[in-house]
Formats: C-alpha cells, structure tokens, sequence
C-alpha cells in the first residue's frame, strides 16, 4: 500500500518542463543494467563488453549516439568506459559529450536475505563543447542490487560535482526493476530523481 501511494504521489508531483542540456555521464551495459540504472554485478574477470545506443531527445531536439564498453579486471572489478556523441544540438551543434570512465567494485555478494553492493568511483575528461559539457566531472555512487524470484531490483544514489565551478553538484537517486518474462526475455522498468547541474532543487523525476 505505501509503495502505491509513493508511486502515485510521484506521478502526480507537479513537474515543469527543463530545457538545460542533461549530461549523459557514465552508463550501464546490459545485462547489467537497466537504462541508467547499474547492477552490483559485473563481468567476470578477462571478460568484455561492447554496447552501441542511439537515442533521440524531443524540445530540444537533438540526437545522441554512445558507445559503452566494460572489462572485467576480476570478478568483482569493473572497468566502465562512454563516450557519447550529440548530433543536431542547437544551431546545428554536433561533436562529442564528456568522455565518461569509472571503477565498479563489489564490496558485498547477495546471500540469502542481503542484497550485493557495490561502489562505483567515475570521472569525465572535459571532452565537449562548451554547450554540452560540464568541464569535466568527478562522482561516486552506491549501488544495491537484489533478486527475488523473477524481479531484480537495483537502487542507485550518486554524486557528482562538475569542472565548470558555475555549475552546482549534481544528485541522482536511480531505481530499476528487470521482470524476466522468459529465458531470453526482459521486461525493464525505472524511476530517476535528479537535482541537475542547473537548479539547487530536484528538477526531474
């Protein structure tokens, strides 16, 4: 019952709509991930990944295609590399976001009742434009995973301060929830609350 009223009490929030540029930073691979969302797990040690997305923004319009890539260092160690690229910004504006690395570490394996943990430790070279980047970042995280049954849900908390010192810290409280409808099948869903680089309030849910 309080997760309804949660639920309801978010989707009726009064919400306005927010025209600054949303800076991508580093992002999940699948399976271990929902959109934005990461997973305590990893990949196993030696192991890669290699992920190519495209997405399209409405008001602004603009488009923004990545390039995702992980590397298992052990199988408790991920290496995580973005580098996005913004196509059709403002006055035509293409070129590369802020290039996003980082360290994911899983302190805690899921046990019978716990959930796995993870920190995430990331920065971003100041490798953008100056409409589309931050001037670099540096962040940390916090990742909670667990499975019950044919739901794995994921909490996510990060802070970031930006290179740009007119820009305030951002705070990001991500929730993600994978349905495996079948062997090869997910169904994903997910929530992000944001106070973005622009506002001292959260602005976007």
């Amino acid at each position: 019952m309080k997760r309804t009223f949660l639920f309801i009490l978010l989707l009726l929030a009064p919400s306005e709509k927010l025209y600054a540029f949303d800076i991508s930073g580093l992002q999940p691979l699948a399976p271990h991930g929902v959109f934005s969302t990461f997973s305590a797990e990893s990949l196993q040690k030696n192991k890669s990944s290699i992920e190519i997305s495209a997405e399209r923004s409405k008001e602004s319009d603009f488009y923004r295609f990545s390039l995702r890539s992980a590397y298992g260092l052990s199988d408790k160690l991920e290496f995580n590399l973005t580098v996005p690229y913004v196509y059709h910004y403002i006055h035509d504006k293409n070129g590369l976001e802020d290039i996003a690395a980082g360290f994911k570490y899983r302190f805690y394996d899921e046990g019978k009742y716990g959930p796995s943990m993870a920190v995430l430790l990331n920065a971003s070279i100041p490798s953008g434009d100056a409409e589309i980047s931050s001037d670099g970042r540096v962040g940390a995280g916090i990742i909670v995973s667990k499975r019950v049954g044919p739901f794995n849900g994921h909490l996510n908390i990060f802070y970031e301060k930006p290179g740009d010192s007119r820009l305030k810290d951002e705070i990001s409280l991500l929730g993600g929830v994978e349905f495996s409808a079948a062997h090869n099948f997910k169904i994903l869903s997910e929530i992000v609350v944001k106070k973005s680089h622009y506002t001292h309030e959260y602005s976007q849910v």
